[in-house]
């Protein structure tokens, strides 16, 4: 799957002049964990998440310390540019769903802007990922049909799937299955894709020709 399949793009975004409680608020009211902060040219300068939030703005309850807690003399941050993340890990459309997975994982983030040739186009979230692996065994069957009717017309491919993984019966020649397999991987919610009568499993990323025909890396 690429990113562009996944991501959600219908932002919900933060204008650099707002608040930390107005930033708070577009996270409660969206129910997202991050927003991207967008200046009045319609860039990105950052993104706040939750944890950027309440790092700094909650203070610290006296009666769970063993010692006083002095107050802090300092100025408190009020606007989301305080407090937000300037160095953002950002990735393009066209690459992996995988890679960025594993990505978020490295970075324990819960979401990473999607950029296309600088412009914000949209953001994928590690529930957008979840949820795409709940997608209906039926929808992904109709259209891991449709793509390889597309990709290999003279080769009809019967196609089963259970709990998002994909067994395609054999085809027109063997020489086709990695081709088969290549193309059902390509479609969402698919984890994991067999070819023929007890066929080898493929893992649901596909081989080296899906891999090579990734178009943007990770930035």
């Amino acid at each position: 799957m690429l990113i562009r399949d996944v991501m959600t793009k219908s932002l919900v975004t933060v204008p650099v002049d707002a608040t930390i409680r107005d930033a708070a608020r577009a996270l409660v009211e969206h129910d997202i964990s991050a927003a991207p902060v967008i200046d009045d040219s319609g860039a990105m300068v950052g993104i706040v998440s939750e944890i950027d939030l309440v790092r700094r703005d909650v203070l610290p309850d006296q009666r769970a310390h063993a010692r006083r807690v002095r107050p802090d003399g300092g100025t408190a941050p009020r606007m989301a540019t305080d407090v937000m993340t300037r160095e953002v890990v950002t990735v393009p459309p066209s690459a992996d769903v995988a890679d960025a997975v594993a990505l978020m994982s490295d970075l324990s983030v819960k979401s990473l802007p999607v950029l296309d040739d600088g412009r914000l186009v949209g953001i994928i979230a590690r529930r957008d990922v979840v949820r795409v692996l709940l997608r209906d065994d039926d929808l992904i069957r109709t259209e891991v049909t449709r793509r390889l009717a597309e990709a290999l017309p003279n080769a009809p491919w019967p196609v089963r799937v259970t709990d998002g993984e994909v067994e395609l019966g054999a085809g027109a020649a063997p020489r086709w299955d990695p081709v088969a397999a290549t193309v059902a991987a390509t479609v969402p919610g698919v984890v994991r894709v067999v070819v023929g009568d007890g066929g080898a499993p493929r893992p649901a990323d596909g081989n080296d020709a899906a891999r090579a025909r990734r178009t943007g890396p990770i930035t």
